[in-house]
């Protein structure tokens, strides 16, 4: 009995250790063909410019930092929180998009000077830069300078679609202490320089 008993362990130890170390089969890996992503044109700027950080204007001495503005209650942009911050229309295009990106800066507050105090001496051809989250700069150069009432909605300010471009607003005019504001806006129409 006890060899039957040997035997029968003897025979289950060879079949375990032949299981064990038997040749496996190669199993080959599956081909996996790269999926072809097929990106528009403006899903395709998106992803290459970042989020604007930084706002320089050599000329009128300008290295502001950039807040994201939203819309008031009655529709219109909304205003930076201080006199030395800008604020980007987060709602409109990045800086270096196809489209219109829009920042607006306090022109003078009740005692101090704005960010955008010497805007209006830009002229045609002067260097704007807005350094990104990505730390890249993007240039852009004044193309020309506007003025309008404040009433006046200008579909070029944030609509403009057929290149790359920044529009910096500031206020401009006359004060009126009854409504709070200016009379006018200045706008400054910039286009992005290649290179």
């Amino acid at each position: 009995m006890t060899i039957i008993i040997v035997m029968i362990a003897t025979v289950a130890v060879m079949a375990l250790l032949y299981y064990l170390y038997r040749p496996h089969q190669q199993v080959a890996a599956p081909v996996v063909q790269p999926t072809k992503v097929v990106v528009s044109d403006k899903a395709a700027a998106e992803v290459k410019y970042g989020l604007p950080m930084r706002l320089a204007i050599p000329k009128i001495k300008v290295d502001a930092p950039i807040a994201y503005m939203g819309l008031t209650a009655g529709g219109e942009m909304d205003v930076p929180p201080d006199l030395i911050t800008v604020g980007w229309y987060k709602f409109g295009t990045k800086p270096g998009q196809q489209g219109s990106a829009v920042i607006a800066g306090h022109l003078e507050g009740v005692e101090d000077l704005g960010v955008f105090t010497d805007l209006d001496k830009l002229k045609k051809g002067d260097a704007i830069s807005v350094v990104n989250d990505r730390d890249e700069t993007v240039v852009f150069a004044v193309r020309e300078t506007r003025t309008y009432r404040q009433d006046e909605r200008p579909d070029e300010v944030f609509n403009k679609i057929d290149g790359s471009y920044l529009n910096l607003i500031t206020c401009s005019g006359t004060w009126d202490n009854a409504k709070k504001r200016y009379s006018h806006r200045f706008v400054v129409f910039a286009d992005k320089v290649e290179g």
